[in-house]
């Protein structure tokens, strides 16, 4: 037996590195992510210990743009790191931009992060580009630029860097992706952020954890998975991805035990897709629909 304790001081050690409480809503989490974690967190609640591999890998995350940086000066690229946007965002937001790149030929920077990701996950962004929610932060940081004065392009870069290889085997070779993005409009992302502060400082000033004034908790996302025994797609309520790293107890916060639930099918007639509601669901509308192309690839 150790003489130590080696799991609690590499728990000790990472708790070392969590950002300290600063007020703002942030660009990396909070424009798509959960406005009532934000609130919550903005109120000091109270919260859960997290699981040790979340620690680790946001501290693995950490390593990589720590040893990117360092390459950047060892190259002697034109490049800075860590570039602190929160002057120049809308009122109560923060954010910091992993690289700015100088483009030489066209007298102008290049706006790029860095993304590490499971290996699984490298199937969806190389078939739907890169993540909503990491656009959103980009776009946030180019117009934060734009205002700020500075040459920028508006093609914006995600490099997703998988931290494992697919184990479900749809992605041939599993390497880093790099993902160009076009920013947001402004108006309408500016809109996003003005209504999420104004809507957290309104709860802070009601003084109470629990207020009215506390978002409801993220809502489940509708899903098509495929019934091989019935061959159909089922339509399906299951939780936002989000839920699992919820970091409050049940009583501040449950996403984290939503079940999920079946709202209807989308069946293959004779060509034409039909869609059937569950009893009970028939005033929820589905948000998408399989093409008879799907249903085609699934019966080959």
């Amino acid at each position: 037996m150790l003489p130590v304790d080696l799991v609690g001081a590499i728990r000790r050690g990472l708790e070392k590195d969590r950002r300290e409480p600063d007020g703002k809503l942030h660009c990396s989490s909070d424009i798509l992510g959960s406005l009532r974690h934000a609130q919550l967190r903005l109120a000091g609640a109270p919260t859960i210990e997290s699981e040790l591999v979340q620690d680790v890998r946001l501290k693995t995350g950490t390593m990589w743009h720590d040893l990117i940086r360092e390459y950047f000066v060892h190259e002697g690229w034109a490049a800075m790191g860590e570039v602190r946007l929160g002057q120049f965002l809308p009122e109560g937001w923060q954010g910091t931009a992993d690289w700015l790149f100088w483009d030489f030929e066209k007298r102008c920077f290049v706006l790029g992060d860095l993304k590490t990701i499971k290996g699984e996950g490298m199937y969806w962004v190389e078939r739907d580009g890169a993540k909503p929610e990491h656009i959103a932060q980009l776009s946030a940081y180019y117009w934060a630029l734009v205002d700020a004065g500075m040459p920028i392009r508006k093609g914006l870069y995600v490099c997703y860097l998988p931290m494992n290889p697919d184990a479900n085997s749809r992605v041939e070779k599993v390497e880093p992706t790099l993902i160009e993005v076009t920013p947001l409009d402004k108006d309408y992302l500016h809109g996003i952020m003005a209504e999420k502060w104004d809507k957290t400082q309104a709860y802070l000033a009601d003084g109470e954890v629990l207020s009215e004034k506390l978002e409801p908790p993220t809502p489940r996302e509708q899903q098509l998975i495929w019934d091989r025994a019935k061959g159909h797609y089922d339509l399906k309520l299951v939780p936002s991805w989000k839920t699992r790293y919820c970091p409050y107890p049940n009583e501040l916060c449950d996403c984290s035990e939503q079940g999920t639930t079946k709202i209807g099918h989308f069946e293959n007639k004779e060509g034409a897709v039909i869609y059937t509601a569950r009893k009970g669901y028939e005033n929820v509308l589905p948000m998408f629909s399989p093409g008879v192309k799907e249903f085609e690839r699934r019966a080959a």
